[in-house]
């Protein structure tokens, strides 16, 4: 079992350095920092569906390429410019936004020794997974995922994190929302019913096996990297 286990991290190591090779966007994933007393102390920069996405305390968010090292972050209204060195390696970014630059420094790539791959043992897996929405709701789906140990809803609107507050209950700060998960009768999440502004959105918990397609999350201090593969989750990574 060990010995198989060894084996799909290997495969799984391989197929991810390839794809994220692969994109024109490499050069900018990783961790940047940023002075204390900013707004957000770190960013870390993926690629998501061949798109940059920008992730930090306060959600995350797709950038928009606009030119050479420059992007722009719609959320806030901010262009992103990244900075490169004497040898023309990224080492930086500037946020400008509403008047001010916020300075990030890249984290180097070889402070980083650890690789950490998320595992099923969370108290929380059984509310991973998509919930889709009826046709008309503000959102059509919504994927949930563990990020730093805690529940985190993704849609079209951004990213943001689901604070514990009772049996099968969360608050979505972001939204003043209460979500709270429903099961059938065997006691299996089957669906959640968000809460806000006086309406309740009902969402259904896709079935894994109607999933052919999954993309898993292979977190590092390199930053993270999303996969997509059609053979199921053997390491159980996060979706």
């Amino acid at each position: 079992m060990k010995k198989m286990l060894l084996m799909g991290i290997v495969f799984l190591g391989i197929f991810v350095t390839v794809q994220a090779q692969d994109s024109p966007l490499k050069e900018y994933l990783g961790k940047y920092t940023f002075p204390e007393g900013s707004p957000v102390t770190e960013v870390v920069l993926t690629i998501q569906d061949s798109v940059l996405v920008s992730s930090s305390s306060v959600g995350s968010f797709p950038l928009e390429k606009k030119g050479v090292d420059t992007f722009y972050l719609a959320a806030y209204d901010a262009l992103v410019i990244f900075k490169r060195d004497g040898n023309s390696v990224v080492e930086g970014v500037g946020i400008n936004v509403q008047g001010m630059e916020l300075i990030g420094k890249k984290e180097a790539a070889s402070s980083a020794l650890n690789v950490t791959v998320q595992a099923q043992d969370s108290p929380l897996k059984e509310y991973l997974g998509k919930y889709t929405f009826p046709e008309g709701s503000p959102v059509t789906e919504v994927v949930l995922t563990i990020q730093d140990s805690v529940l985190v809803s993704s849609s079209s609107v951004g990213s943001f994190p689901l604070e514990k507050k009772g049996v099968d209950t969360f608050y979505l700060a972001a939204y003043d929302a209460l979500v709270i998960f429903k099961r059938d009768g065997n006691s299996v999440v089957e669906g959640v019913g968000i809460n806000v502004q006086g309406m309740e959105l009902i969402g259904k918990k896709e079935a894994a096996s109607s999933a052919l397609k999954k993309t898993f999350i292979l977190k590092t201090k390199f930053g993270q990297i999303n996969y997509t593969t059609k053979i199921g989750n053997p390491l159980g990574l996060q979706m």
